[in-house]
């Protein structure tokens, strides 16, 4: 995983929130990070049901 450079979020990224905050955590308070582009074949698709 860490070739995949997991870090904290600049909040100059695309997308971004124009309300972000340099803490770490989401306006909603869940953690976020960001990290570069994972590799098709690292990647897993999976569909789950909710009940």
């Amino acid at each position: 995983m860490s070739d995949l450079n997991l870090r904290l979020p600049s909040g100059n990224e695309t997308g971004a929130n124009s309300l972000w905050i340099p803490e770490g955590e989401t306006s909603g308070g869940v953690p976020e990070a960001i990290l570069n582009t994972v590799p098709l074949d690292r990647t897993r698709v999976s569909r789950i049901g909710i009940k």
